[in-house]
């Protein structure tokens, strides 16, 4: 009897621990799963305008890269005004707040790109951007379609063009 309590403990022991060690395909699962997420915060397009995302790699200091390939989805979550007090401060609300990423393999020769255009009737969107890697570069710009001029550009900080 004392035999098997003590081999009972010795196996119930060893399962909590092969999860915990470092090398663990448990672990190695979970980096794998790791997703860094960033948005636009709520834009409000006018006529003829477009919300261009694009990603691409960064840049060591020495010129190189320092991967090949990164995995990248970007998605678009559309806003309507729900209520407005007297004040006129609004509420908009999102009929679609989990958005379909369209996804897409980049490797370091590459960018990804995609205009986001405002649902009829919505009072906004954001623009959603999911990786793999926290590495990348994104720059926002709004796109007049008529004339192709670029009407306001944000490079979130620490993007190789902010100095």
């Amino acid at each position: 009897m004392k035999h098997t309590i003590g081999l009972t403990i010795a196996l119930v022991i060893s399962v909590f621990l092969v999860p915990i060690s470092p090398g663990s395909t448990v672990h190695a699962q979970q980096v794998q799963r790791q997703k860094f997420r960033t948005d636009t915060g709520t834009v409000t397009l006018g006529p003829n305008q477009v919300l261009r995302i694009t990603v691409g790699w960064d840049l060591n200091n020495d010129g190189t890269f320092n991967d090949n390939v990164a995995v990248v989805g970007i998605g678009q979550i559309d806003y309507v005004q729900t209520s407005c007090s007297v004040g006129s401060l609004c509420k908009h609300g999102s009929p679609n707040p989990n958005p379909v990423f369209e996804k897409d393999q980049i490797p370091v020769s590459q960018v990804l790109s995609r205009d986001l255009k405002q649902m009829p009737g919505s009072s906004g969107l954001r623009g959603v951007i999911v990786s793999n890697r926290s590495d990348l570069r994104m720059v926002f710009q709004i796109i007049n379609t008529s004339t192709g001029e670029v009407v306001a550009i944000w490079v979130p900080q620490g993007s190789p063009a902010v100095g």
